[in-house]
């Protein structure tokens, strides 16, 4: 039997309602999920992604959408915020859009700010 085999043998005898994402027999983690990594990404026209790559997007995606840090760590597995903050990469288009959101908040403070005057008159 070849190492996909057992692998895909290993994959569909797993536990219903397994935590892990790649798993084995019995809901545990597959020792190395990475045999073949190199030819997948290849096949599917991204070579040379890391597989660490999935993780930093999956952060990025969490915490663009909303996702408390607490919660996107549990998912990620981070169990530091320093190490955390590392996956968390930001680039000018989170910067502008903060600096967007930031100028709604003033905008609409204003207009609140501007009604609470108006009953006061």
């Amino acid at each position: 039997m070849t190492n996909a085999e057992t692998n895909d043998k290993a994959a569909t005898a797993a536990e219903p309602g397994s935590v892990w994402v790649f798993h084995g027999a019995h809901s545990r983690p597959v020792d190395n999920h990475l045999n073949g990594w190199a030819e997948a990404c290849k096949r599917a026209g991204v070579p040379g992604l890391l597989f660490h790559d999935l993780r930093r997007s999956a952060v990025r995606n969490m915490k663009r959408a909303g996702i408390q840090d607490k919660v996107a760590m549990e998912i990620s597995g981070h169990r530091t915020r320093s190490v955390f903050d590392r996956y968390n990469i930001i680039d000018e288009a989170d910067v502008r859009g903060a600096g967007e959101r930031l100028e709604e908040y003033a905008k609409q403070r204003k207009r609140e700010r501007a009604a609470r005057l108006r009953r006061v008159k």
